[in-house]
């Protein structure tokens, strides 16, 4: 009795130490990611990388309408520019 008390107790303890170091080590991989997107985002050297979102997506085009404006409202400054 004592002993099979005793091997119960062992491969608990050593479940818990599996779960727990994987979850050690999971939590230290995904800070490890979200610092290195966090410093690309700073550097802005992060790929666009298209959304199923409907807030991004709309954000997205959005932006990307400002963008044809400003090159639209650059160019014809400049055909005004030549007249």
């Amino acid at each position: 009795m004592e002993t099979t008390a005793f091997n119960v107790l062992v491969l608990i303890t050593f479940g818990l130490l599996v779960i727990i170091s994987g979850g050690v080590g999971y939590l230290t991989f995904a800070e490890w990611r979200d610092r290195r997107r966090r410093e690309q985002d700073l550097r802005g050297d992060r790929p666009i990388r298209s959304s199923t979102n409907k807030v991004d997506s709309a954000r997205s085009a959005d932006s990307a309408r400002k963008v044809k404006s400003s090159k639209t409202k650059s160019s014809a400054k400049k055909s005004s520019a030549k007249k």
